[in-house]
């Protein structure tokens, strides 16, 4: 028997299961294969994956790659009777780990809760502790994880199951509101009850997000503005692209204006519990853009977001959850700040803008 590596065609179904499959890494993705056919598990990448694979992979191979024979060439082969596949690129970026593996994690979240013998292949994140932490969340055993690491080496490891479950692919920051949803209230409900709901939630169209010609407010309509909680900063360390570099003069600003409303500083050094409690009770957030802002996922309906952005790479990608969260949604534009360097708000500008959005809230 013959197969050769061809027009991929992505599947349609919420999961795919193969039957006596090995899956191998190759840049951080993860071809999964049987004797007569092969599935490519790729996320967030512009490259054409084909190509890739034919440059990886000869075009054909015969059916005795399936056998014991086959895997010989391999350095180590890891064996488990079931197996879900979630990796694809950039898990090792917490957003990413977030909205897309942890989505396609919920596809399968209630079989895996039941079966205790299905295993997990996924990327070794960067952010190794939010990892656990998330699947302690969801009730896994982060035993159950067999993490590899994007690397030449990972290439010579064949990871076999006698069955593979491929949930369905999920796009940069294109998690359908349903997945997301079930992580929201799964995670909310152990936060304040230590217990997990077991089905799904809402099925909601994912929203389009407005362009990046002007400071954006993205309405909602019939949602109450928030009046009770603290203003949160999330404060990116210095030595980190667009941290914020005058959030001193912002809380100055805050505390004397506002000065009944607490003021927190986010530093991202408080577990995930307390950092999902944090931000369940915020009233404000205000966040240069980065991984932090995907914290509000955890937010309450009519509570705000400032994001502060540089104005020549917005890329909207956290407005679709502000969306679905009904979460009021403001883009402040720093027209002076590159991709890589700091963010700093003009306080005038700054200060009128946030009055506008602190209108109703307090």
């Amino acid at each position: 028997m013959w197969y050769s590596i061809g027009k991929s065609n992505p599947f349609e179904a919420a999961f795919m299961i193969v039957t006596n499959a090995v899956a191998q890494s190759f840049d951080g993705n993860v071809l999964v294969q049987t004797c007569s056919r092969a599935i490519t598990v790729i996320g967030c990448s512009t490259f054409d994956t084909n190509l890739r694979l034919q440059s990886r992979f000869p075009l054909q191979r015969d059916a005795t790659y399936c056998t014991e024979s086959g895997t010989k060439m391999h350095t180590t082969v890891i064996s488990v009777n079931k197996l879900v596949v979630i990796a694809h690129t950039w898990y090792n970026a917490y957003y990413h780990l977030l909205t897309e593996a942890m989505s396609r994690l919920m596809i399968l979240h209630e079989l895996l809760v039941l079966d205790p013998d299905i295993y997990i292949l996924l990327q070794h994140p960067i952010y190794s502790n939010s990892a656990t932490d998330l699947f302690n969340l969801f009730g896994i055993d982060n035993k159950r994880v067999i993490y590899f690491y994007s690397s030449p080496r990972e290439n010579g490891t064949l990871y076999r199951a006698k069955i593979m479950f491929v949930p369905r692919g999920i796009g940069c920051g294109g998690a359908p509101p349903s997945l997301l949803e079930q992580i929201h209230v799964k995670a909310l409900n152990f936060v304040y009850n230590r217990s997990t709901p077991p089905k799904p939630y809402l099925s909601l169209p994912l929203p389009v997000v407005l362009n990046k010609n002007h400071n954006i407010t993205f309405q909602h309509k019939n949602v109450t503005r928030v009046k009770a909680g603290p203003i949160i900063i999330i404060s990116r360390s210095i030595t980190r692209p667009r941290h914020l570099k005058n959030e001193m003069e912002i809380m100055h600003f805050l505390s004397k204006e506002y000065s009944a409303i607490p003021v927190v500083f986010f530093l991202s050094n408080i577990s995930l519990i307390d950092t999902i409690a944090m931000f369940n009770s915020a009233r404000v957030v205000i966040a240069p853009h980065g991984a932090g802002q995907i914290h509000l996922l955890w937010m309450r309906q009519g509570t705000a977001i400032i994001e502060i952005s540089p104005a020549a790479s917005f890329n909207g990608c956290f407005q679709p959850i502000a969306t679905y969260r009904q979460v009021h949604s403001y883009i402040y534009f720093d027209p002076h700040a590159s991709g890589r360097g700091g963010l700093q708000v003009n306080m005038t500008n700054f200060s009128q803008f946030f009055r506008e959005v602190m209108q109703g809230r307090y």
